[in-house]
C-alpha cells in the first residue's frame, strides 16, 4: 500500500525534497554566478563564484538540516541553501564592481 497524505514525508519523502530543492537552488546559482563572470568580463571570477555557491548551497542545505526537528528541517534546509550562496554572491559582487 502506497503511503497517503503527509505519511510520504515520514517515510522518506522529506529527504527527496531536500534533495530536489538543493539541486534546483545549485543549478540556479550557478547559473547566475556564470551570467556573473560574462557581464563583467571575468569568466574566471564567474567560475570561481559557481564552484562557491554549489558549496555553500551544499553547505546550508546540511546545516539547516541539522538545525531544526522534521517537518520544520524542510524550511530551514531551504533557507539555508538559498542564504549561504545569495549572501556570498553579494559580497563578491561587490568586490567585482569594486574592481571595475
Amino acid at each position: 500500500m502506497s503511503p497517503t497524505g503527509n505519511e510520504w514525508l515520514a517515510t522518506g519523502g522529506a529527504y527527496w525534497v531536500i534533495a530536489i530543492q538543493t539541486l534546483i537552488t545549485i543549478v540556479f546559482s550557478v547559473y547566475i554566478s556564470f551570467q556573473i563572470g560574462k557581464q563583467y568580463r571575468a569568466e574566471n571570477d564567474g567560475c570561481l563564484l559557481a564552484i562557491a555557491n554549489l558549496l555553500l548551497t551544499l553547505f546550508g542545505a546540511g546545516a539547516g538540516y541539522f538545525i531544526a526537528p522534521f517537518p520544520i528541517f524542510l524550511l530551514t534546509s531551504l533557507i539555508g541553501a538559498v542564504l549561504f550562496p545569495t549572501v556570498w554572491t553579494l559580497l563578491y559582487l561587490r568586490r567585482l564592481r569594486r574592481d571595475r
